[in-house]
């Protein structure tokens, strides 16, 4: 039986009820969960009226706006607040309304979707997982990040309905114009005072504050896929630990009996295959989803492919940018991928058609992969391959990926064969990228 991951120290629901026409109340919740609020002053009462102006209904209201005379901050705990500035404008990013009983505010675990050596400091989460939310006014988000003594840090942000951590919405600047979830004014680093990470948001909803740092000797770098550096040992994705090895040891302990752990994010399929190590080293970075079965011989889609390549990179994911092919509508799961590949050039932009649901082939999947760790390949000349014809449009990126230790080819009878046009298979790209970032 799987252990259960601890993700809040504070969960805080926000329950609103009509007030008469254009108001809601905002009300504790009971138990331990309790959460309070301010409104300009740190004052926190059992009910507080929250005077906004809802268009639509509680549950499908088509934009929140803040009335003016007084800030909104939600506080559910501790130093974590997140403030919305008087007369500020609530709008969701896509769909006709949200349910602003879910709103929530509280602070989570991030321990997957960072890219590798980046470490988390804090994380808050504040808004509708499911659904994104857009301000017209930057809200203000403070993190906790304890043990930060840096002036500054980064933050990256998951907005709501998507699933990759960005830095789009973010802005350290208080006075930025808001339009359509962006500032004018773009930054994700925040201001560290007293232990606390500020930032700025056009958008919601859950930040992080992470370090990045090489690996350190002494603690193996595979083990928690974030990095760490001496005074910031990673053990399991955002999870950090400092001091002697009594401090590790107790930590080691804490982890085994309260968080997920390597067994439990092995895939039902799995077990005894070949790549085993190289998708559970996926797995443990959030570059492929723990579900039932991995399928590790099935066929991956050219979408499928771009998304884990991004991933796996690192590279930041601006939802803001649409996919021009007539193949890739914004009803895609994986459009917004497709869009910033093509929009950095790691795919071509200028044809109609990318194919998304196609089965990639080996020779798609190395130039992608070539075109993702920015490889130039115009002077390459050798070929490993007896398959590989030196005329190929792609032979130069096989053969890059091959100079690189990322892939060896088979040998049958003497010779060495890559099968350029097969399909790849899950698992053989498990091993690819793992190679390729050196997981």
């Amino acid at each position: 039986m799987k252990k259960q991951l601890i993700i809040a120290s504070a969960l805080a629901p926000l329950f609103l009820s009509g007030l008469g026409q254009g108001y809601a109340a905002f009300s504790e919740s009971t138990g331990s969960l309790a959460t309070t609020a301010t409104v300009s002053q740190t004052v926190t009462v059992p009910t507080l009226p929250l005077y906004t102006t809802i268009l639509g209904s509680l549950t499908g209201a088509t934009s929140l706006t803040v009335n003016s005379g007084s800030d909104i901050t939600f506080n559910p705990s501790g130093d974590i607040r997140v403030t919305i500035p008087a007369s500020t404008i609530v709008t969701p990013a896509t769909g006709t309304g949200f349910d602003v009983t879910a709103i929530t505010t509280s602070s989570v675990v991030v321990w997957t979707g960072l890219a590798q050596y980046e470490s988390s400091n804090g994380a808050v989460e504040f808004g509708i997982s499911s659904v994104g939310l857009n301000f017209d006014t930057p809200i203000k988000v403070e993190i906790p990040v304890p043990g930060v003594t840096t002036s500054t840090i980064s933050v990256k942000v998951k907005h709501g309905g998507t699933s990759s951590f960005v830095t789009t919405g973010l802005t350290n600047s208080s006075s930025a114009t808001c339009a359509g979830g962006l500032p004018s004014v773009s930054s994700n680093v925040a201001t560290v005072t007293n232990g606390v990470a500020t930032i700025y948001s056009c958008a919601a909803s859950t930040f992080v504050a992470y370090s990045t740092a090489t690996p350190s000797s002494g603690i193996a770098a595979g083990a928690g896929g974030a990095g760490g550096n001496a005074a910031n040992y990673p053990i399991i994705g955002g999870l950090s630990m400092s001091g002697g090895s009594d401090l590790t040891q107790s930590l080691l302990d804490m982890v085994s009996e309260n968080f997920i752990t390597l067994d439990d994010l092995l895939f039902e399929d799995i077990d005894g295959n070949w790549a085993m190590s190289y998708i559970q080293k996926l797995a443990q970075r959030g570059i492929v989803n723990n579900t039932t079965a991995f399928n590790p011989e099935g066929d991956l889609t050219r979408a499928e492919f771009i998304k884990m390549a991004l991933n796996t990179s690192g590279e930041s994911i601006d939802d803001s940018i649409a996919s021009s092919f007539a193949d890739v509508t914004e009803s895609h799961s994986l459009s917004v991928f497709i869009a910033n590949a093509a929009e950095k050039g790691i795919v071509d932009a200028t044809g109609e058609f990318f194919r998304p649901d196609a089965s990639i082939t080996r020779a798609e999947a190395m130039k992608i992969l070539m075109n993702v760790l920015g490889e130039d390949v115009s002077d390459v000349q050798e070929n490993s391959f007896s398959d590989v014809d030196t005329n190929l449009d792609l032979a130069k990126y096989i053969e890059a990926a091959a100079e690189m230790g990322i892939v060896s080819g088979q040998e049958v009878d003497g010779k060495i064969y890559f099968r350029p046009n097969d399909s790849i298979t899950r698992a053989e790209i498990a091993k690819v990228l793992a190679n390729a970032f050196k997981l």
